[in-house]
């Protein structure tokens, strides 16, 4: 099962954001003052806030991580704690959020790639709001984990040096230019007409091994595979035939959840693989609302056809492979 990471919208989605959140400020040692604690949840006056947006990532349905996002409001006593951010903030211009809270279970699985996804994914939906940047701490783990070319790409630069947060490791403060990582973003993903159903989006992480769809399943859910590389696999008789592979942005299984026909092959996530995902539920749903959408996913269809007559072509040409 994949990792997935998702706004938390549903009361059984904050009650595992809340949870989760008592159970790292509890095995941190941090004294829990000023919170209001609920049997094992945890809530202060920042939830309450119109703007704020917390994430949730789930692996075999049990929480392992949470993120939590606000409007940043300069000189808020609430946001005062390691570092300062109000310098930053009189420099910057437009809207700005604030990232409070990034979070994980010390057994999750890859802790720091799942945590810089979790990050990745809320960016995406503070700049849709809009906000033009980010300030907030980001643990040390994650920012080493991304890299020079991670920080690059996610338009992320440091304010200061990593500093120790009592019982919450070392963290780095940050600025982030949302717009530029925005424009990024988009710039990456090839099957443009996609965009138009971000707010189907979440986010599928799947480790190496992990099976992204399954021969002889319907189809209910469609992947754009930001980062990684999967491999086609086909089952005859007692025979698994490796076809091909997947990589770099490509939308893949929207054929199948559309139509709701049987899975022509197996999909296998031969490195860790980050995917924007959406359910054909969801999908139906913003047809329902909005038909003229159906419009876009026509358009992918017939780039799909352009695509494979020109493979076809390329093959029966002299000297080409059939």
């Amino acid at each position: 099962m994949p990792t997935i990471i998702l706004p938390a919208k549903s009361t059984d989605e904050m009650n595992d954001v809340l949870g989760l959140r008592y159970e790292l400020l509890e095995e941190s040692g941090v004294v829990l003052d000023g919170l209001s604690t609920l049997g094992r949840r945890v809530v202060d006056a920042l939830d309450l806030y119109p703007d704020t947006l917390n994430l949730v990532a789930y692996r075999d349905a049990v929480a392992i991580g949470t993120a939590r996002f606000m409007s940043f409001r300069a000189r808020d006593p609430l946001l005062r704690g390691v570092h300062d951010f109000d310098d930053a903030a009189v420099r910057l211009e437009g809207r700005i959020a604030f990232v409070d809270w990034l979070g994980l279970k010390n057994d999750a699985l890859d802790a720091q790639a799942v945590a810089a996804s979790i990050l990745e994914y809320g960016m995406l939906l503070l700049a849709r709001r809009p906000f033009q940047h980010l300030l907030g701490s980001i643990p040390e783990g994650v920012i080493q984990a991304l890299g020079p070319a991670g920080l690059e790409r996610l338009a992320i630069r440091a304010l200061g040096p990593a500093v120790l947060i009592p019982g919450g490791g070392r963290s780095v403060p940050v600025a982030v230019d949302l717009q530029k990582f925005y424009q990024r973003w988009v710039a990456s993903i090839r099957d443009r007409e996609v965009l138009r159903f971000q707010d189907l989006f979440y986010f599928s992480l799947f480790e190496p091994g992990e099976i992204l769809f399954v021969q002889g399943e319907r189809g209910t859910s469609a992947h754009v595979i930001q980062e990684g590389e999967v491999e086609i696999v086909l089952q005859k008789d007692d025979r698994i035939i490796p076809i091909g592979t997947l990589s770099g942005s490509q939308l893949i299984g929207e054929i199948a959840m559309i139509t709701q026909e049987v899975r022509t092959a197996s999909l296998l996530a031969k490195t860790r693989v980050r995917c924007i995902t959406m359910d054909r539920q969801a999908f139906l749903g913003a047809l329902d609302r909005e038909p003229h959408l159906s419009m876009d996913i026509f358009k992918i269809f017939s780039k799909r056809i352009s695509e494979a007559n020109q493979r076809i072509a390329q093959a029966t040409r002299p000297g080409g492979n059939v």
